[in-house]
């Protein structure tokens, strides 16, 4: 994968002599590195001009201090490349996560540095910035599922920018990827963030209010698009589950992560357990358990659009006619699957059979018991009317499901609710 690395600059001709050489021991080949300055008066460009006889340099110049944001969407348009990274010259990105970052991009579509993950951190800032950082990064959080929401170091393909317009105002060129770009997938690395080396930092009041304008007009961008969006998708679409865990509104990604957050607590495996899922769509639930899994699904192109994402088995069959030997599977997952069963019966009596004795099974399904969950279920087909909820032809309560599940030898274990509407149930089979 070809690599184009863009750094903007102002005033940088210190950190880029000393940067220049350190991205090349991380990199080693296979990238180029943009260089894109506001015609800087400390003699930048002559120092970037004397190290492109060395190093894979392009320079970008531009004859008035337009910003940062606009300087990286310049450098972008400047270079074909496979995917680029966006960096700041100050050292404040350290070069050496450079090499973490071209390999997660190799898998994901999206992968930003971060400060705000396991491992990640900030150094030397005053209790101000770190607020105001704080508080910058929470205004966002709603956009995004990245956790850095305002990081400035990430990387991304190229396609994921194809007919996009990115219209950055302030100096948040990442958010504004984080939301527009058409990624499906993202990884967050962690790193330590450190103060500038030399230099003075561009923060400023005035950047901050431009900050403000461009969240409003993202804002406005994304609940376009959640209404264009939803006019227009089907529970059918391949991607239909994939994308709204990643990039759905804020409520619906919470909700399918508490579920899954849920299953997995019933889900906790010994190394070797053979794990099935049922109905699994392309729900990324699947990609987080470490046991030997198989997905089946009824529909081909969803199954396509998961073996491009999962070392796991996919298969398409019936739920109600499964095409295994009895007493095969340590663990089945049924989610949010017998609700869209005219007879949910015979996919119970099929989960005991293909079940070992004592292996458990997690069934999660709305409780139409609750006024809670009838009442989500009519909130969610107004929000969006082309989603799954309308095709809910069995409605089921914790009592009846339960009962079903006794007649076929599974005995129930515990239950769980994500805001008392839906349930996910926990059950072993017996001996006999």
């Amino acid at each position: 994968m070809e690599l184009a690395i863009i750094i903007p600059t102002f005033h940088e001709a210190e950190n880029i002599r000393a940067l220049i050489p350190k991205i090349r021991a991380a990199l080693k080949t296979n990238y180029t590195i943009v260089i894109v300055d506001d015609n800087s008066p400390d003699g930048t460009q002559t120092v970037v001009k004397e190290l492109s006889r060395t190093y894979p340099i392009k320079l970008v110049w531009r004859p008035h201090k337009l910003g940062l944001a606009s300087a990286v969407n310049d450098g972008m348009k400047s270079v074909a490349a496979d995917a680029y990274i966006i960096m700041d010259a100050d050292f404040s990105h350290p070069p050496e996560i450079l090499p973490e970052l071209r390999s997660q991009i190799e898998m994901h579509d999206l992968v930003v540095a971060s400060r705000y993950v396991k491992g990640g951190s900030t150094s030397g800032w005053p209790l101000k910035r770190r607020i105001i950082s704080w508080v910058a990064t929470m205004l966002a959080r709603p956009l995004t599922p990245i956790k850095d929401a305002t990081s400035g170091f990430f990387a991304i393909r190229r396609e994921c920018l194809h007919n996009v317009n990115l219209t950055p105002l302030g100096f948040k060129i990442g958010l504004e990827c984080f939301v527009k770009a058409n990624w499906r997938s993202f990884g967050e690395v962690p790193f330590a963030f450190t103060n500038r080396r030399h230099g003075e930092s561009k923060l400023s009041r005035r950047e901050f209010i431009a900050y403000l304008r461009q969240l409003f007009h993202l804002y406005a961008y994304a609940f376009a698009r959640f209404l264009r969006f939803h006019a227009k998708r089907s529970f059918n679409d391949a991607d239909y589950e994939w994308i709204g865990w990643h990039r759905g509104n804020p409520i619906q990604r919470w909700w399918k992560k508490t579920l899954a957050r849920k299953v997995l607590h019933c889900s906790a495996l010994p190394q070797g357990a053979k794990v099935l899922d049922l109905g699994c769509g392309s729900s990324p639930l699947i990609t987080l358990l470490d046991n030997d899994c198989i997905g089946i699904d009824t529909n081909a192109s969803k199954l396509s659009f998961m073996r491009r994402r999962s070392t796991s088995s996919f298969l398409k069959m019936d739920v109600q006619s499964l095409a295994f030997k009895n007493d095969c599977f340590d663990h089945v997952m049924c989610i949010e699957v017998l609700e869209h069963l005219s007879n949910p019966k015979l996919a119970i009596r099929e989960i005991s059979r293909i079940l070992k004795r004592h292996g458990t099974v997690v069934i999660a399904t709305p409780d139409y018991a609750t006024l809670r969950w009838r009442i989500v279920e009519k909130l969610y087909s107004i929000a969006m009317p082309n989603s799954y909820a309308a095709d809910h032809t069995t409605r089921l309560t914790r009592k009846s499901l339960i009962e079903v599940c006794r007649q076929h030898r599974l005995a129930h274990i515990a239950t769980h609710y994500v805001l008392g509407a839906d349930m996910v149930l926990l059950f072993r089979k017996s001996a006999s």
